[in-house]
Parts: structure tokens; sequence; C-alpha cells
């Protein structure tokens, strides 16, 4: 009579994870590793993301939306010339997926809103725009009244 071990199942296969851990997970040393790390880099994100868009409030008259309002936060908080690839980043929050036109779209908008106001943005040819002294001292003062 021919074997019948063909016909035995294989033995089953043993869980990867500990025993004691299958039914908490997060007693796991790995996983509470993977969330120490996880909570740190969520901290670190939301410092860039504060670095890259400062909140600041412009006053409604001025009729800005919330990119165009973050563009001009962003030109009021750093000073001097921005490049194009530095817009792009704060207003893709990091990504930078976004082509010079729109960038001088959203700036055309920005001064079509504020030129009556005395805000003015420089375009400094093929690197990027930047407030001059006196859109500078506008701003300012502008949130400065708000505050």
């Amino acid at each position: 009579m021919p074997s019948e071990a063909w016909r035995r199942r294989p033995p089953r296969a043993r869980p990867l994870v500990m025993r004691s851990t299958a039914r908490e997970p997060w007693r796991d040393p790995v996983f509470q590793e993977l969330r120490l790390e996880n909570d740190r880099l969520r901290a670190e994100n939301s410092r860039l993301n504060a670095i890259l868009a400062p909140a600041y409030s412009f006053p409604r008259r001025w009729d800005l939306t919330g990119q165009q309002a973050q563009v001009l936060a962003l030109l009021y908080s750093q000073g001097g010339c921005l490049s194009y690839a530095r817009i792009a980043a704060a207003m893709t929050k990091g990504t930078g997926d976004r082509s010079t036109r729109h960038i001088s779209v959203v700036i055309r908008r920005i001064r079509e809103k504020t030129e009556s106001f005395g805000v003015e943005i420089e375009n400094y040819q093929s690197v990027g725009y930047g407030l001059s002294v006196e859109g500078r001292a506008v701003v300012k003062a502008a949130l400065g009244a708000r505050a």
C-alpha cells in the first residue's frame, strides 16, 4: 500500500508577531519606535509649514484669497528676493509643483488688489519676487493696525 504522506496538510505557519503582542500591538517595541518616529516627523512637518507660510491676517478690504494671502505673507516675512522655487514650495506645501507662469498670475492678482493701498511687489528678472521697502512698510502698518 502506498504511503499516505502526500495527503497530509503541511504544518500551519506560525505568526511572525510574538504571541503576547498579537492582541496588543502597541506593546511591541517596534510599534512603539515607529509611533515615536511618526510623532517626531509630524512635529517637524508642522514646524516647517510654519516657516514656509506664516499666518498673517491682512485687511479685509484687500480682498485676498487664501493663496494670495499666503504668498504675500511669505514675501513680507522673508524679506529680500524670494526665488520662484521657494514661492512654489510655499504655495504647494512643499511639493513645489507650480510653474513660474502660475506664480506670476498669482503675483499679478495680488498687485491688482493691493496697488491702490501702496503695496509694491518687485520682479527680479529670472530670479523671483520681493516686496519693495515702501511695500513692506505699508504691509507692516496694515498688520500693526489689525493687531
